[in-house]
């Protein structure tokens, strides 16, 4: 019995304490400023894979889902990041 309350005991402290995984939305602002001309290499090492890509060897478009949140409405959504010749060239919000 006492084991089994020593494991329980780690397993809550470990959900607790790793929040599983997910890291708290940024704001837009905070967001565009860290991607904009950044290589696909430097966003995916701060923000990891993108949920989405999509676009041609022109421009590619990757989308980051529940990353953001709106200032003003604290909403949290989704990013478009665009890459030119393979770096940040805009970002949209939706």
């Amino acid at each position: 019995m006492k084991k089994l309350m020593a494991m329980v005991m780690m397993m809550s402290a470990l959900v607790f304490f790793c929040g599983c995984g997910e890291k708290e939305a940024m704001s837009r602002t905070n967001f565009t400023d860290a991607v904009m001309g950044q290589t696909k290499a430097q966003v995916v090492g701060s923000f990891g894979k993108p949920s989405r890509t999509s676009g041609s060897p022109e421009l590619e478009l990757w989308t980051y889902e529940n990353k953001t949140k709106d200032s003003v409405t604290g909403k949290v959504g989704n990013a478009s990041v665009y890459f030119s010749k393979g770096v940040v060239v805009k970002v949209l919000y939706f």
